[in-house]
């Protein structure tokens, strides 16, 4: 009943690559060094945000609720 199906041979699984990748020395050193170029940039951008937010949270009434004053709002010499 079903043998005079067509099945397009594009559509038929295909043999895994001939030869297996090598993954040298080389390899985990780009890796390494592009993980460590990225998590350079994030942490650059978002310990600024993270200290504002901070400052914020342990002092509402000073920063007044805006992002932009707990920036600007230069710190008092304790004494």
């Amino acid at each position: 009943m079903y043998s005079s199906i067509k099945v397009n041979p594009s559509l038929q699984p295909r043999p895994l690559a001939a030869s297996a990748k090598v993954y040298d020395l080389d390899y985990f050193l780009r890796g390494a060094l592009a993980g460590g170029i990225c998590c350079s940039i994030t942490h650059g951008a978002m310990t600024p945000v993270d200290v504002v937010k901070t400052r914020m949270q342990l002092d509402p009434v000073k920063y007044d609720r805006t992002p932009a004053r707990a920036t600007h709002t230069p710190e008092q010499a304790p004494g």
